[in-house]
């Protein structure tokens, strides 16, 4: 009961810090970031934002951009209307809103081919040097959770654990929040474990098909050391009783300290779902005592996981 109301304890006080970092982000978001409000006619305009062009998720013309606090360039065109550019003051936590309606532009005198040789070509104008297209989707912020399974080494066994994690996303890349695991299988492995605590990745490629994430857990938990028993028929245990096996718990346990980084390759199924495999090592800061050893609970681990939302 010590190992579990622990992790208990610690994922309440990390999952109260998460909600309170969540909170704070949806109220003011980072305190040296604001957000530039666009809306376009004609509701297929291309806009660029200090020489990049940005493309949201809704085609009626409308766009909010999150960038840094200072002075930027926004650049409106669309074929067939005149261009417009203008400067935009960005204040930290503020949106400011751009609205922009363009002219029509004056068609283009006839182009008269050369009296000689053959038809000129006309193709497009060449695309303007620096400017690339970029997406919202996999920048976006929310929230993620994620149970997992895990297959480690505890006591130069491997053991299964079972337990999960969830926190806020920051601009598709940051991850900060709370987990904890348990081990289910403590009567095949003379020591039982559970811990939990903060739990930190960073995201690269979140919207393709396949992507990476540096995965940690820092916090801290408590292992118990048991064993197996047997009793015989005999003198003592006279008949109709049978023998049996048991296993003993013991109640004297070790807390530690863990550290648990771990790479993760993701496969996009959806959206919002993500499969995750990945590889670690777990170390702790336990020294010989009550039966257990730091070496015992320092190994590798795996992982398989779901993970649902950004």
């Amino acid at each position: 009961m010590r190992a579990y109301r622990l992790a208990v304890m610690l994922i309440a006080v990390a999952i109260f810090s998460t909600l309170t970092a969540g909170r704070a982000l949806a109220q003011g978001g980072h305190p040296d970031l604001g957000s530039i409000a666009i809306k376009t006619v004609p509701p297929n305009a291309l806009i660029f934002i200090d020489g990049e062009r940005w493309v949201g998720p809704d085609t009626d013309g409308r766009l909010v951009v999150q960038v840094p606090a200072g002075r930027h360039l926004v650049d409106v065109r669309a074929p067939g209307y005149r261009s417009y550019v203008l400067e935009v003051d960005v204040r930290p936590g503020e949106t400011t809103p751009v609205n922009v309606s363009l002219a029509v532009a004056a068609p283009p005198p006839p182009q008269q081919p050369p009296a000689y040789g053959p038809p000129p070509v006309y193709g497009p104008p060449p695309h303007a040097g620096g400017i690339r297209q970029v997406s919202t989707e996999g920048t976006e912020s929310g929230f993620a959770f994620t149970p997992d399974y895990r297959f480690a080494d505890v006591g130069h066994q491997t053991a299964h654990l079972l337990g999960g994690y969830g926190g806020v996303v920051l601009a598709g890349h940051l991850f900060v929040g709370a987990g904890g695991y348990w081990q289910l299988d403590y009567n095949h492995n003379n020591i039982n474990l559970a811990y939990g605590g903060g739990v930190f990745e960073w995201r690269q490629w979140n919207h393709k098909p396949v992507g990476l994430t540096l995965h940690a857990l820092i916090g801290g938990g408590d292992a118990h050391i048991g064993s197996n028993y047997y009793y015989a028929p005999g003198p003592g245990h006279p008949s109709p009783y049978d023998p049996y096996y048991g296993y003993y718990y013991s109640p004297y346990g070790e807390t530690f300290f863990i550290f648990e980084p771990e790479a993760q390759v993701n496969f996009r199924l959806g959206r919002d779902v993500h499969f995750s495999a990945g590889a670690g090592y777990r170390v702790t800061s336990t020294d010989y005592h009550c039966g257990i050893s730091g070496d015992a609970l320092n190994g590798w681990s795996g992982t398989l996981s779901f993970r649902f939302g950004k």
